[in-house]
């Protein structure tokens, strides 16, 4: 139609039907990429449901041995076990003898040791046993034996001495022997030392009658003093004033030398039984006695036993610095019955004492500053 226009140059005519369609045409080729799009929503934080378990897979191979961990903390200390059954030590075989250790350490230096110990007697003048001093051990208990009198001879043992304490008291205690026999005499006597008269009384208040040592042993074992003999490593003896004083300034001088005081008591020197009588060295400890008493002996004849007799005196030192030359040579009774005057007699007449030891470190000094 278009064709007829131009060629003719007619007028425009109408529009015509629209052709059938033509056939596709090939595909273009890809476009560029757009830009990123936008983040999505956050998705689901819930998981999904678990399968169902596979089946077990087969056994892997044995790997390699891994190398070693650090050494772990130490544990706490377990609980106490049950008690183990008691064992004989018998049952046990002896082990090998083991090596010799190496030597130890040198030792504290060692104490002064006495080889020569110094066995005492100690006498408490009461029924009651005296103890050993500090230091000392015991080695027996006993009665105060004195002396014997043998056919008015004397024989006894010294109070400091380990054989004025015998084990048991006994009466009639000698044997009389000649060349062809031996006879218990009953006609001897033996001295014991009596305890002491107690203050306020007077020896014939205090002492028994004539006693029985075979029908009433407990009554005359009241009146015997009871002794203790010890074992000492230090030496003891006694220090007289021969005054009315205590013996301070002795004491001490002495001091300087390594002495000191062990207990104070009265200066005693002898007794006296029926005609003769036994003593004491004044140096020995037994010539300072813790009690005074006016008279101090127990005589046993045969089975008797009796105190009071004007036969027995006790020999004790006195002081008689403050009387005058002719009172010197005058007897002079003092009364000692009584509580007060016998009192009196011990603060102002009798002579007071020290019983003192030497110090276990300074035993040794004998020298003399002289």
């Amino acid at each position: 139609s278009s064709g007829i226009n131009a060629e003719y140059g007619g007028a425009k005519g109408e529009r015509g039907t629209p052709g059938n369609p033509g056939t596709p045409g090939r595909s273009g080729n890809d476009g560029r990429a757009g830009p990123p799009g936008p983040s999505g929503p956050p998705g689901s934080t819930s998981g999904g449901q678990a399968g169902a378990a596979g089946a077990p897979g087969a056994p892997g191979a044995k790997g390699n041995r891994g190398v070693a961990g650090p050494a772990g903390i130490n544990g706490i200390k377990g609980i106490q076990g049950p008690p183990g059954k008691s064992a004989d030590i018998n049952d046990c075989p002896a082990g090998a003898k083991g090596d010799q250790g190496p030597p130890g350490y040198p030792g504290e230096p060692g104490e002064s040791i006495q080889l020569n110990p110094y066995i005492v007697a100690f006498h408490s003048q009461r029924t009651e046993y005296p103890k050993c001093l500090d230091g000392m051990t015991e080695l027996w208990r006993g009665y105060s034996f004195m002396f014997i009198d043998a056919f008015d001879f004397a024989a006894g043992q010294s109070l400091s001495e380990p054989g004025s304490c015998w084990k048991d008291f006994y009466v009639n205690n000698m044997m009389m022997c000649t060349d062809d026999s031996c006879t218990n005499s009953n006609s001897r006597y033996s001295f014991w030392l009596a305890t002491a008269v107690p203050e306020g009384q007077t020896p014939t208040d205090y002492y028994p009658e004539s006693t029985s040592a075979l029908t009433d042993r407990e009554t005359v074992l009241n009146y015997i003093s009871r002794c203790t003999v010890c074992i000492s490593d230090y030496k003891i003896m006694a220090l007289h004033s021969f005054s009315k004083d205590k013996p301070d300034n002795k004491l001490q001088a002495a001091s300087r030398y390594g002495w000191a005081k062990l207990y104070e008591g009265y200066s005693f020197a002898y007794q006296v039984g029926s005609g003769v009588g036994w003593g004491t060295q004044l140096s020995r400890h037994s010539s300072c006695l813790k009690h005074f008493s006016p008279i101090m002996v127990a005589q046993t004849n045969g089975a008797e036993v009796r105190w009071i007799s004007p036969n027995f005196h006790a020999t004790w030192v006195l002081d008689y610095s403050d009387l005058s030359e002719d009172d010197m040579w005058e007897s002079t009774d003092y009364d000692v019955t009584s509580g007060a005057d016998r009192q009196a007699f011990i603060q102002n007449r009798l002579g007071k004492c020290y019983v003192i030891k030497r110090n276990a470190n300074d035993r040794f000094r004998y020298y003399s500053d002289n």
